[in-house]
């Protein structure tokens, strides 16, 4: 098993999920065999050579095609170095690299993970080849790999690093002809400042008074939102059908084998081992993650805080529900740093996205669910009226207490609620609870005064 998992390749379109399924493949042939084996990735070792300019390859590289030492700085900033040399020169140092790699044994007994067009490259398919290597072309519906490349694009607004620049380059230019600054605000970004527009408005010294105005104001800046998000998707599909068109033929040609993947993880796994010609493995595969890359780069380490699908042997009750920002070491951190109040100010709104993300994931796996908040969000009316629709029955506690006692309760918390904003969450609770006894199925005062 372990030697033909580490003498296959998979090549196919940035975003068909070649590293995601080598990596999950990797985990349960450990399981399965108890050999832990690593991926090798060549982008990475391809960055770090680009990065130095004393390296043997790169010095070969550059001396071969007349590149000088100033120009070295190109090699870095990828677009730029293929705008003078061109591409083919691009992929000859890409190619020298993973050949060298390949020489000094750094792929023996582990699994490749090289770039998406190393395959092409004449020399490098040829070595491979030789060193009795099969390549297997995953293929997918071109809507599939542009969720994955959107969702990328999301994940490179917000910070992290992928970028798939070919890809998002095209998008991004479309998205700043036609919206402008809204082009480089990612989901989250919009979801955070949509949450302190309304927070200001609560803040203010009427606020029901403008809430309709802001609330039609709120919705025209979502519906352009949408429409952007609905261009983005566009863009991607369009860029990647292009690049579909201009390398199926490649890829198919150097590949000897192929496999139309189906998006599903546990499905994927077991036609990936039947190609590769090893034991079906996708008994214990996980399931799609439907977690967002914007939600992990608000949190480091987010994966520890919301799991990363409900597994009742390895997550109890209380681990489920257990408050978000306690889990998080930055946030204990910020504590000692900045104090408790201003610890909680900062990460109160990550903290509550990844709540409303783990309800989320909690209502699709249709779970028993324990909502416990503060009930002042005018958006849970229509939270829980859509729960309502889902099949869910809805039973409300509105537990009663005199905001003084409440305030007295909190101070003493490890994690406290600034007292300035006990009199707005007064307001809005008493107007909620005239109104959520219509939408939910069971509304029960209880005093605790």
């Amino acid at each position: 098993m372990t030697n033909n998992l580490t003498k296959t390749i998979l090549i196919g379109l940035p975003g068909v999920g070649k590293t995601t399924l080598s990596d999950e493949i990797a985990r349960l042939a450990k399981e399965k065999t108890g050999i832990e084996l690593e991926t090798v990735s060549s982008d990475m070792k391809f960055r770090a050579v680009r990065k130095d300019k004393n390296h043997p390859v790169t010095q070969k590289f550059m001396k071969e095609n007349n590149i000088p030492e100033s120009d070295f700085p190109l090699l870095i900033k990828t677009n730029d170095f293929i705008k003078k040399y061109g591409e083919p020169v691009f992929r000859d140092l890409e190619s020298a690299v993973i050949l060298d790699m390949l020489e000094h044994g750094e792929f023996e007994g582990k699994i490749p993970n090289l770039g998406g067009k190393a395959m092409l490259h004449e020399k490098t398919a040829a070595a491979f080849k030789q060193n009795g290597y099969q390549v297997v072309y995953l293929k997918a519906d071109l809507k599939t790999i542009t969720d994955h490349i959107t969702k990328d694009f999301e994940a490179m607004l917000d910070g992290a690093t992928i970028t798939r620049s070919p890809t998002n380059g095209p998008i991004m230019e479309d998205l700043k002809e036609k919206f402008g600054d809204l082009a480089e605000k990612s989901p989250t970004a919009f979801m955070l400042e949509r949450i302190e527009k309304m927070r200001s408005n609560l803040q203010s010294a009427n606020p029901s008074k403008n809430f309709r105005k802001l609330s039609i104001q709120r919705q025209q800046e979502a519906n352009l939102y949408k429409e952007r998000i609905k261009e983005r998707d566009r863009k991607a599909l369009e860029v990647m059908t292009k690049r579909h068109i201009d390398g199926d033929p490649l890829y198919q040609n150097v590949a000897d084998k192929s496999v139309f993947l189906s998006g599903e993880m546990k499905e994927d796994i077991a036609l990936l081992c039947q190609a590769i010609g090893i034991e079906d493995l996708s008994a214990k595969a996980k399931d799609n993650d439907i977690y967002t890359n914007s939600i992990r780069s608000i949190i480091s380490g987010i994966d520890e805080v919301v799991p990363y699908t409900y597994d009742d042997e390895r997550y109890d009750f209380k681990q489920y529900f257990d408050p978000i920002m306690e889990k998080v070491p930055e946030y204990h951190q910020d504590r000692e740093k900045l104090g408790k109040m201003e610890a909680f100010k900062k990460w109160e709104l990550p903290a509550r996205i990844s709540g409303y993300e783990l309800l989320r994931r909690a209502i699709e796996q249709k779970k028993n669910i324990y909502f416990d908040h503060g009930g002042q969000p005018i958006c849970h009316r229509e939270l829980l009226g859509n729960v309502k629709k889902m099949g869910y029955e809805t039973t409300m506690f509105y537990i009663d207490c005199e905001p003084q006692t409440a305030i007295e309760r909190v101070s003493n918390r490890e994690r406290p609620f600034p007292a300035e904003r006990m009199p707005e969450r007064v307001a809005l609770v008493e107007e909620q609870k005239k109104i959520m006894p219509q939408i939910v199925d069971h509304f029960i005062k209880v005093d605790n005064r």
